[in-house]
């Protein structure tokens, strides 16, 4: 059955929404654009914010050329403007052709140093350049200007861990989770380099976090099983310390939830496991395969 197109009215307020949420889905906006660009007298202004919409969508899609035709109508109406020159720079980007594009976002930031939209799209380039320390001194930088981007502390941590720099991506992730408390994966991943750097208490009970928010959380449930297995062959017999029994208990019952998450998808599937789930059956189990 073909999907109806949406009203004029209905898509340009989709567009709308999707500005101010900046939860963008490429595709539809580029369909959404289409449509309302057809008729866009009827947008007065806002012509200009549905062009640039536009422009990055197709930029996002790899569609260089579509995407300079609505860049050149938007520089006929703003040239010079700091916006229709980033644009630019980014299609010097999706071309890869860095080195313009990086000359030109330098020559943005001199003149507007705080645009933090202008760093962003610096840093992404330098990490298309495989420039890594760069491109962490630069999101430090950015850091410096707007600590509460949670998206950029969690892609410095990315950058650090890929530096093998563990500690410093710890912090960052730590940083990251003063702004997302309630993000299972930030804690996931926050015990994934605790684990790294052999702190596997602390780990676990990161793993054991993420777990408590979503309750299915297979990652998470598989860093209790690691963490709780290895911290009980480890744990000290002081009176202080917990019973290395609790945390082979813990371990049983996280065990028995990812056992039963593989069954419940079997069943809904309607198949039998793959090699690799009967392979991780047999992890958890300590059976053979």
């Amino acid at each position: 059955m073909t999907a109806v197109a949406p009203s004029f009215d209905d898509a340009v307020q989709e567009l709308r929404n999707q500005r101010s949420s900046m939860d963008v889905n490429p595709y539809r906006t580029v369909e959404l654009a289409r449509l309302v660009l057809k008729r866009g007298g009827r947008l007065g202004d806002e012509v200009w914010a549905v062009l640039e919409q536009s422009a990055m969508a197709l930029l996002d899609l790899g569609m260089i050329e579509e995407a300079q035709k609505d860049i050149d109508v938007l520089d006929r109406k703003f040239a010079g403007s700091t916006r229709v020159q980033k644009l630019t720079a980014m299609v010097h980007e999706a071309k890869g052709e860095f080195d313009h594009a990086m000359a030109l976002y330098n020559q943005l930031l001199e003149q507007r140093p705080a645009d933090t939209t202008l760093m962003k799209r610096k840093i992404a380039v330098l990490k298309s350049q495989r420039r890594t320390q760069d491109a962490i001194a630069a999101l430090n930088l950015l850091l410096d200007t707007l600590p509460s981007d949670a998206e950029a502390w969690l892609e410095l941590a990315d950058l650090y861990a890929g530096a093998h720099m563990l500690q410093p991506a710890a912090h960052a992730v730590e940083e990251a989770l003063l702004l997302l408390p309630t993000n299972h994966f930030v804690h996931a991943t926050y015990a994934d380099l605790l684990y790294a750097l052999g702190r596997r208490d602390l780990a676990l009970k990161a793993y054991c976090r993420a777990v408590e928010l979503v309750p299915g959380y297979v990652a998470g449930l598989y860093g209790v099983v690691k963490c709780a297995r290895e911290v009980a062959k480890d744990a000290p017999a002081t009176p202080d310390a917990p019973p290395r029994e609790s945390y082979e208990k813990l371990a049983k019952v996280a065990e028995k939830a990812l056992l039963q998450a593989y069954d419940q998808r079997a069943v809904v599937a309607g198949r039998e496991d793959s090699a690799a789930v009967r392979a991780a059956r047999a992890w958890l189990t300590g059976s053979e395969m």
